[in-house]
């Protein structure tokens, strides 16, 4: 028994020799905390500021940006697995997308080995040479990479019950705003320089809102998503001023000194200016870029969203509500004073509200008129002039013409990632002696050529399969829930308007614009779920 004894004592005393100290695994809780923290202030700033230095084109910017990415995707996946697991849970939205783009990645790793080991061999550097003349491809992986783990930091910081989505959609917002002044400012007086100084790699004078972006076209990609943002944002604000007037007021006189005296209230009205303003910004520079592309694609985007917001208003009107019973007998009960408040001030605002939408159009097409009475209309009517004299003689066309003799080639499985370039003045058109093109201007094609139907269909599916689960979650949403609807709503027709502007011009080039679609996907992805899970509910 005293051996037994002995033996507990010493057992005991070597777990406690063993044992952390209490300070570390203090450090230890507080390590992954410093990590999402960091990660939040960081995705937030890198929204905000990713535009600005020339799109983050320069590999001295892209190259430490998406090092740092790529590090905390890393770390994420170490020390973060509850989070993870919480946020790609079964049967959401966010699981199936994040499958879709591995199955991409996938293949494009599957058809580049296949290509380039089933080609015929260098007659000096033998099979690897196509390897060693993949900087085109080695590209195009690290910003799918980017693109992908831009998604994946920003969706596991989306869970439900944080502030961190309207956070995030205010930095979009403030990017957009500084980016939209800083292609009005420089509009009119170009010298080449970014904020008269920074020269890029090539200096040039253009007629076309194009700063912080040395490409107009790109700037137009960059500011339509954000755009329908801010319109979303400004119909949210117009409804919070509604209702807190509503809540607040009485009569008609209490409610018109209340609106003289509530410092919330005036606060909230000077808020819808700020965000009128800015979205009078973001409008004005996409008129500015005159790129042909973006007006297209802003075009198609307000159709979606004007047939989408008029289809989510009407279905709200008629879809019976659990308290409308009750407020069919109200009015019954009080016949006499509907009647006495038939002017007031409640049924003003809402009259107000419904004048919104037209409103703004009028205004905004005063605003346009009264800018573009000179040097503005001459840039614009210019710009038109051009597009309906020249648009045949587009070098853009003959291009598109040549790619498709390769898309016959190679339909399947195309040319490989980045071998657009390489396989382009082998099919090039004599009318293009001198030219060498980086980029065929049309990203759809492109990715046709390069990948092949294969791939391009996994692509359409994954925007496809978003756009349903987001129309799904348009018609999940609780009927008072106009908030979200907006911002969703917004997020899709910003999205479609993207892709169909890219048909002219090649975005997901730019680091800038690749971070914003990661975050918009996240976004997309969290606000479906996020209906999806108050329904089951």
């Amino acid at each position: 028994m005293a051996s037994t004894g002995t033996e507990i004592v010493e057992v005991e005393a070597l777990r406690v020799s063993t044992a952390k100290p209490e300070y570390l695994d203090n450090e230890e809780a507080e390590a992954p905390s410093r990590l999402f923290r960091f990660t939040r202030y960081f995705l937030l700033a890198v929204t905000a500021c990713i535009a600005i230095p020339f799109g983050s084109v320069h590999n001295g910017i892209y190259l430490p940006l998406s090092a740092c990415v790529f590090a905390l995707t890393a770390l994420h996946l170490v020390s973060a697995r509850s989070r993870i697991d919480e946020t790609f849970a079964a049967h959401t939205t966010t699981l199936t997308t994040a499958r879709l783009l591995g199955v991409f990645f996938a293949y494009i790793v599957l058809q580049s080995l296949f290509l380039r080991f089933s080609s015929e061999p260098h007659p000096v550097l033998g099979a690897t040479s196509g390897i060693l003349r993949s900087g085109p491809f080695w590209s195009g992986i690290s910003m799918l990479a980017f693109f992908a783990s831009t998604f994946f930091l920003a969706r596991i910081y989306l869970v439900p019950h944080t502030s961190f989505k309207r956070t995030l959609i205010n930095a979009i917002l403030c990017g957009g705003a500084v980016v939209s002044l800083i292609g009005i400012s420089h509009w009119f007086y170009d010298t080449g320089k970014l904020f008269w100084f920074f020269e890029p790699d090539n200096v040039f004078i253009s007629e076309r809102a194009r700063w912080p972006f040395v490409n107009a076209n790109h700037l137009g990609h960059f500011l339509l998503p954000i755009f329908f943002l801010f319109v979303a944002r400004l119909g949210n604000e117009l409804e919070s001023v509604g209702d807190y007037q509503r809540r607040h007021q009485k009569n008609n006189r209490q409610a018109l000194s209340h609106l003289a005296h509530s410092s919330r209230l005036q606060t909230r009205l000077i808020k819808v200016g700020f965000v009128f303003c800015f979205l009078l910004a973001v409008l004005l520079a996409l008129v500015g870029t005159l790129s042909r592309g973006t007006w297209f694609g802003l075009s198609v985007a307000a159709l979606a969203y004007f047939f989408l917001t008029r289809r989510r208003v009407t279905a709200s009107n008629e879809t019976p509500t659990e308290d409308e019973p009750r407020h069919r007998h109200t009015q019954r009960s009080s016949g006499s004073s509907k009647h006495k408040n038939a002017f007031s001030v409640e049924a003003f605002i809402m009259g107000v509200s419904r004048l919104a939408r037209p409103t703004f159009v009028i205004l905004a097409g005063i605003f346009l008129i009264f800018f573009f009475s000179e040097r503005g209309r001459d840039l614009v009517s210019a710009r038109i002039d051009y597009g309906l004299m020249y648009s045949k003689d587009d070098m853009r066309w003959q291009m598109y013409a040549d790619t498709l003799p390769m898309i016959k080639e190679h339909p399947l499985l195309g040319v490989g990632l980045g071998g657009w370039r390489a396989e382009f003045p082998r099919a090039m058109s004599p009318l293009l002696s001198g030219v060498e093109p980086v980029y065929l201007h049309s990203e759809p094609l492109q990715l046709i050529a390069e990948l092949g139907l294969i791939g391009f269909t996994i692509v359409c599916l994954l925007i496809f399969y978003c756009s349903i689960q987001g129309l799904k979650a348009l018609a999940l949403f609780k009927v008072s829930d106009h908030s979200r609807a907006r911002t969703m709503t917004a997020l899709l027709c910003g999205m479609w308007g993207f892709f169909a502007a890219s048909f002219f011009d090649f975005p997901l080039r730019m680091p800038a614009i690749v971070f914003m679609l990661g975050i918009y996907l996240a976004l997309t992805t969290a606000y479906t779920d996020s209906a999806q899970r108050s329904i089951s509910r």
